[in-house]
């Protein structure tokens, strides 16, 4: 249909970042809905601890019987955390945490692969830790980098109070004969994890609007900057490509269009709950494929959509 060449990954980028922006909302959801969770990070300055130190560490440093805390070795030994404030937070962080993560793997895979074009300023460092102990990382990065109002993070020395001697991190206790650090460097947020959460995404997307307040210490670790030209789905009806825009689609095929844009592929499961909701038959999702088709065709729009293995993609084609 379209004499022109396919771009690879088109989209893709656009699309992650638009998932990195419904995880904000859902942080700052999730800020509302779940009671606070504090979180401490505590990292020795002398290097790491093995898994027995941190334990003991935990053990001398947790009272019976006191609130709610739970202490969390990072692997690699290098960090701790601690959080405090409510269980079914934690549990509720964790997954939004791992998820955030999960779509970071993905910008990153997309960042190295052959032919794919990403804005001049992008930044991704990954951290050195996996799930939600990378994301916990990040966290703590970004706000050295901004230390804004609503994401600071306190360094102090463990179970220290008063004017610092510099030699604080360098002192040992012991606990059943192992050697522990007394007074290791550590970090609190100021704000809870999913307040903390939210700014930090809001930051990445966004840093032209930091206030911050605090010393910058370290750049940050990650800068998603839109994209030069508008693309993509834009509600009600439009659709933007290499910064035109194609006017007046159907309502389903709309749908259709925008679950389709920036995906590798989707399954025609996917494609139906996006398009429809539950319930609606693979005849009514392929009506619409065709629908979609034919409007894309009406208006000169350079992209097809396709059928594979019981699902769909969007090819995107770029004039020679």
């Amino acid at each position: 249909m379209h004499a022109q060449i396919g771009i690879q990954g088109f989209g893709q980028y656009d699309a992650i970042r638009r998932e990195m922006i419904r995880l904000q909302a859902e942080f700052e959801e999730a800020a509302q809905t779940y009671p606070c969770l504090g979180h401490q990070l505590v990292s020795p300055l002398d290097g790491p601890l093995t898994p027995n130190r941190w334990s003991a560490f935990s053990a001398a440093n947790s009272k019976r019987d006191g609130d709610w805390q739970e202490w969390d070795h990072h692997p690699g030994g290098e960090s701790c955390s601690r959080f405090y404030g409510n269980k079914e937070s934690l549990n509720a962080f964790t997954r939004m945490a791992d998820a955030g993560m999960n779509v970071l793997a993905r910008l990153s895979k997309l960042a190295d692969a052959p032919n794919v074009i990403l804005p001049s300023k992008f930044v991704l460092k990954p951290p050195s830790c996996k799930k939600y102990y990378g994301w916990l990382q990040l966290l703590h990065e970004t706000a050295r980098c901004y230390s804004t109002p609503f994401l600071h993070a306190e360094p102090g020395y463990w179970d220290c109070t008063g004017q610092s001697n510099g030699q604080e991190d360098s002192e040992v206790a012991s606990l059943d004969g192992l050697s522990i650090p007394a007074h290791p460097f550590y970090e609190e947020l100021r704000y809870d994890l999913f307040e903390s959460s939210a700014e930090a995404v809001r930051l990445w997307l966004d840093p032209v609007q930091a206030i911050c307040f605090g010393i910058h210490v370290t750049d940050t670790p990650i800068y998603l900057p839109p994209e030069p030209e508008m693309n993509g789905p834009s509600m009600p009806d439009s659709f933007w490509l290499n910064g035109k825009k194609y006017d007046g689609f159907s309502p389903a095929a709309w749908r259709l269009l925008e679950c389709l844009w920036g995906q590798v592929w989707v399954s025609m499961d996917d494609a139906i709950r996006h398009v429809y909701g539950i319930g609606a038959s693979e005849g009514a999702i392929i009506s619409t494929q065709k629908r979609l088709s034919r409007e894309l065709d009406a208006k000169s729009c350079p992209a097809e959509i396709h059928r594979k293995q019981g699902g769909f993609y969007l090819e995107v084609f770029n004039q020679e």
